[in-house]
């Protein structure tokens, strides 16, 4: 069947449909030749996959402030209100919470021994945090289940998660840190856009997921509980995986101890040049657009 524009729909029957309606799989060798011809067409185009807006784009991410050990600063909780309500609605918006009293980070001074932290630090919180949004894209926002995989990629792009010493030690800056992902998206995802594309559709992320100091907590969080999800699962790769978990817990406790948000406004300002840089190469580049047409494939497709 063609639509009002002259263009070709799905032409799946109802009962295919509802399978895919009720989250099954599809038998494709049930399809007769032009449902399954419709059905490959429909999947490339993303026609019957729901658009997933990052969590890290809603403005309620960033407003509640984190405390020194990632838990939600006792300054921000209101007496009038129930305690729960800001995890109940970040939970139904897909926004990771913060930390619970279980999951509690050791303060940042006790980890560095009371050391200053070097600036280079802010710039791993940016190479593991683009490898986060790179493969939380490519799960469309929901790695449950999958998390050897989407962790297995994540360690794939990024150096700093990997532990590989010396891997990234040029990277003095917001651009080398997030460049050195790109550089690794082929082998990790599968089908990904050109080295280009992608840089710009990451630094727009990155310029969000900055946005304001609590948003790469959650982020690390995320991150870090994934990666304890996929060390308990399997044997296999489980002393790298809990060492990327404890490395995510560090730069997480790295930034929650920056109780100004000096650190997140200075990596925000550092992104914003490298977009600005972009833009006056191709000042006709439209960021949104790059991100939708660019998107990545998710490594579960890796044959």
């Amino acid at each position: 069947d063609d639509d009002d524009d002259g263009g070709e729909r799905c032409v799946l029957s109802e009962a295919s449909l509802e399978v895919l309606r009720a989250g099954g799989e599809l038998d494709l060798e049930a399809l007769n030749e032009e449902e399954r011809a419709s059905f490959e067409r429909a999947v490339a185009s993303g026609e019957l996959v729901e658009a997933w807006v990052p969590w890290w784009e809603s403005p309620e991410a960033g407003r509640t402030r984190a405390s020194a050990r990632g838990e939600r600063a006792v300054a921000e909780l209101d007496l009038c209100e129930p305690t729960t309500s800001e995890g109940a609605n970040d939970k139904d918006k897909g926004i990771p919470p913060l930390a619970s009293a279980d999951e509690a980070l050791d303060p940042f001074e006790r980890l560095s021994g009371g050391k200053e932290a070097p600036e280079a630090l802010r710039w791993h919180c940016v190479n593991a945090l683009s490898a986060y949004v790179l493969v939380k894209r490519s799960f469309n926002g929901d790695w449950s289940d999958e998390e050897e995989i989407a962790c297995d990629a994540m360690l794939e792009l990024s150096a700093v998660l990997s532990a590989e010493r010396g891997a990234i030690a040029e990277a003095q800056c917001a651009r080398d840190a997030a460049l050195d992902v790109v550089r690794r998206a082929p082998r990790a995802l599968p089908s990904s856009p050109s080295p280009r594309a992608l840089q710009r559709a990451l630094t727009a992320d990155l310029r969000a997921l900055f946005a304001a100091p609590t948003i790469p907590i959650r982020a690390l969080l995320d991150l870090s509980r994934a990666l304890d999800v996929a060390a308990r699962a399997s044997a296999s790769d489980r002393a790298r995986r809990r060492r990327a978990a404890l490395k995510s817990r560090y730069l997480c406790a790295y930034l929650c101890a920056d109780a100004l948000g000096v650190v997140t406004a200075d990596v925000a300002r550092a992104v914003k040049e490298i977009i600005d840089d972009d833009l006056d190469v191709d000042p006709d580049v439209d960021l949104d657009v790059v991100r939708v047409r660019d998107g990545v494939a998710s490594p579960r497709a890796r044959g």
